[in-house]
Formats: C-alpha cells, sequence, structure tokens
C-alpha cells in the first residue's frame, strides 16, 4: 500500500553561494520556507521593482532521516515538492538525483538509487513518526524512523540537499520568493501504482432536465514489477458526507515495465455543483486491486461543474 508523509518538519537552512560543510551554521526551518522574507527589502537589490526588491541569491536545505527496509517494505521511495522557487537540485548522500529548473510546478524524485537502509534499528521500537497525512497516518508503524525523534542524528544515516538558485536577477515582474515555498512528501508506494499526478476526472456532461451528470475519470497506472499483472482500477465517489455515490471501474494488462490508461464513464444523480459561493467537492477514492487485493489507492477533491 501506499504512504504519503508530510515531509515539512526536521530541515535546516543556510544561506551560501557555495556548497556548505556539515559544521556550517545551519539554522532549523519548517517548510514551507521562503528565505526572502528574513531579509529588508532593500531598493538597490538586483531583483528590482518587478522582484519586490527582494534578497534572492543561493539557499541550501538538509535534511537528514532514516529509514529501515521493514519500513520500506520492498516498496519504492519518492519525494514531491510541492514548489520550489526556482532552479532545484537534489542530492541524496552527495549523489545528485534530479533538478527542476521551474520554480511554479510541482515535481517527483526517486530516492532509491541512492537511498541507505538503517539496520541497527529495533522493529518493535514505538513511532517516531509526525506531521502525517491522512492516507500517512493508518501506516506510522511501517515508516516510523522517516523522522527522527531529537538526540538520534546518529542513526540518520541518509543526508538530503536541496541546493535553490534564484541568483539570476532580475527573474520576475512580481515578487516571487525564494525556497522550498511549499509543501514536501515522503512517499512509498508499491511496484504497481497510479502514476504520478495519473487521476483525471472531468465532468463530460452535465444535463440539468434529468438533474445528473456524466463524468470521465482516466487513471494511468504503472508497473515496475518484473511480470505480467492483470489489473483492476475501482473508482469510488463520495459526497461530502462519505456516501457513496457512484461506483465503477475498469481492468488492464500491463507488461512488465509498462503504463497503461483506463476510462470509465459513470453518471452522478442530483450532482451538487460547484461554484463560487457554494465550492462543494466530492472525494474520488481511486484503488488499483491485484487478485482481489487492493495494492494502492489514491484520493482526489473533484468538483463537477459547467465551464459557463
Amino acid at each position: 500500500m501506499r504512504t504519503d508523509v508530510n515531509f515539512n518538519q526536521g530541515w535546516e537552512f543556510i544561506l551560501s553561494d557555495t556548497e556548505p560543510s556539515a559544521d556550517a551554521a545551519w539554522k532549523p526551518v519548517s517548510l514551507p520556507h521562503d528565505w526572502d522574507v528574513e531579509y529588508e527589502l532593500q531598493e538597490d537589490a538586483a531583483s528590482g521593482g518587478g522582484g519586490g526588491y527582494a534578497h534572492a541569491g543561493i539557499g541550501w536545505y538538509r535534511r537528514r532521516f532514516a529509514l529501515t527496509p521493514q519500513e520500506a517494505a520492498g516498496r519504492h521511495v519518492s519525494l514531491l515538492f510541492e514548489g520550489v522557487y526556482m532552479n532545484a537540485s537534489v542530492y541524496l548522500n552527495g549523489e545528485l538525483l534530479a533538478h527542476h529548473n521551474y520554480g511554479y510546478t510541482p515535481f517527483m524524485v526517486s530516492l532509491d538509487q541512492a537511498l541507505k537502509y538503517r539496520t541497527d534499528a529495533d522493529p518493535d521500537a514505538g513511532s517516531t513518526m509526525l506531521h502525517s497525512s491522512e492516507e500517512g497516518t493508518a501506516q506510522n508503524a511501517e515508516v516510523r524512523n522517516a523522522l527522527l525523534p531529537e538526540g538520534e542524528e546518529s542513526a540518520a544515516i541518509n543526508t538530503l540537499l536541496v541546493h535553490v538558485d534564484n541568483s539570476l536577477q532580475p527573474g520576475s515582474r512580481w515578487y516571487s520568493g525564494s525556497g522550498i515555498y511549499r509543501d514536501v512528501h515522503f512517499i512509498l508506494y508499491p511496484d504497481v501504482h497510479i502514476a504520478p499526478w495519473g487521476i483525471r476526472c472531468a465532468a463530460n456532461a452535465i444535463y440539468p432536465d434529468s438533474d445528473s451528470a456524466d463524468l470521465l475519470i482516466q487513471t494511468s497506472v504503472c508497473n515496475e514489477s518484473s511480470d505480467r499483472q492483470i489489473i483492476g482500477v475501482l473508482h469510488e465517489l463520495f459526497d461530502r458526507d462519505g456516501e457513496k455515490i457512484t461506483s465503477s471501474g475498469a481492468g488492464l494488462l500491463l507488461e512488465a515495465g509498462s503504463e497503461g490508461t483506463c476510462r470509465v464513464r459513470p453518471m452522478v444523480d442530483h450532482p451538487h455543483l460547484w461554484d463560487a459561493d457554494d465550492p462543494y467537492l466530492y472525494t474520488l477514492v481511486t484503488q488499483v486491486q491485484i487478485n482481489g487485493k487492493t495494492v494502492d489507492t489514491v484520493r482526489t477533491p473533484v468538483g463537477i461543474r459547467t465551464a459557463a
């Protein structure tokens, strides 16, 4: 199953043009973080009036963590950055894993190739997980060392560095800020899983005469296993009170190492339409199943509305 843990706590930061040493003057920060707000605006700043006279520059973020093989349970490990401004380079244990230039789009980074596992942890130790998302809460015990309790830095065998370069100025027509300014998620997922941003739900048509809506749900699924997989994709739509409104599904046959897409078109009777005065949201729960067993689940907020 998937585990999605909020990874905003336990970071350190330093402003430096060059890579800082391990014993440099790192300061503790929580995400989201914008280092520009820590400096006074300067009329002669390189960012200029278009950039809000912000400091900008080059910053580094550091995060230590540990994970045991039992906690990973054979799953892949990735980080989801919802937003970093800008030119972000992500290193794990000294190895460059990813670079993302644009400051306004999310990106995922696989940690698998550089991740080290802690083997000295007691498998019966209590949970040290903090700030979990709803999906991750039920699996805290499986990833209890992804955040270490204070005083266990020696056990943090993984060091994550994020280099953020906002030094090329002027670089914006408005105040952009600088740094990891949105949430970060620590995600573990199985070989067969829903692709990142792999669910698209749209109102294909709304019929006022019959008080119904036709949805189009498209789902992309990845098979990173070494075997061909026969997969079922189940969609359940719930209203705000948790009542199931629709249920639909489709099948996929995926070869090893492949990705496939399936579509369903469920009908919703008496839809509660979204608008600016009443931004009503449903919850779409998508499950990937193999031999009747759910191996991955993703929840997606859904609003039903016209384009007019």
